[in-house]
């Protein structure tokens, strides 16, 4: 779930990446430990697998898009939390 309110982290819209997939996919990582901070999140990425389907959520908006998988989900910091994987550039 994407969301241009939330006070922890920057603004984020998923238009942005359905607009320029390369792009926003260099300049933001999926996850990380700056990104996620749920137990419920890490136990849903740990359970991720490449070729999944992402279905991208936008906070007061809804379903804006499908997108796969481009690896299982992995720790950011190896030892740590499930909280980060990675998208195909290219949506569904």
């Amino acid at each position: 779930m994407a969301s241009d309110k939330n006070p922890e982290n920057a603004p984020w819209r998923w238009e942005w990446f359905f607009e320029d997939p390369s792009q926003h996919r260099e300049e933001r990582g999926w996850g990380g430990p700056d990104w996620i901070n749920s137990y419920i999140s890490f136990a849903r990425i740990e359970e991720m697998h490449k070729g999944d389907v992402v279905i991208a959520y936008q906070a007061g908006e809804g379903i804006v898009g499908l997108i796969y998988l481009d690896s299982d989900g992995y720790q950011y910091i190896e030892g740590d939390e499930f909280d980060t994987f990675d998208l195909k550039p290219v949506p569904l």
